[in-house]
């Protein structure tokens, strides 16, 4: 039933569903009350939003994932999530 499940279900199921479980695990394993706050305090270590370089991000996201005990990919989905506007100010330095 499994196999022919996945053998069903569209790239675009796919992705909704790869999403879903992202979602799902980085609020598991990073509740967003407890991320924020770290991250906040991460920031305000590094001297502010506006003071942010990809460089002290980089530290930032590091931190969070030993924190945690998560990966890099995870740390990134949930800034992606909770911070757009980091990672956007990030981007737009790349």
């Amino acid at each position: 039933d499994y196999r022919e499940f996945q053998n069903s279900i569209t790239r675009d199921e796919i992705k909704r569903l790869e999403y879903q479980a992202y979602f799902l695990a980085g609020y598991l394993l990073m509740p967003k009350n407890i991320f924020r706050k770290r991250v906040d305090d991460l920031v305000k270590e590094e001297g502010g939003m506006k003071s942010l370089t990809i460089s002290s991000f980089a530290k930032i996201a590091e931190s969070v994932s030993t924190d945690f005990f998560v990966s890099g990919v995870c740390v990134r989905k949930q800034f992606e999530e909770e911070y757009p506007d980091i990672i956007q100010a990030i981007k737009r330095t790349m």
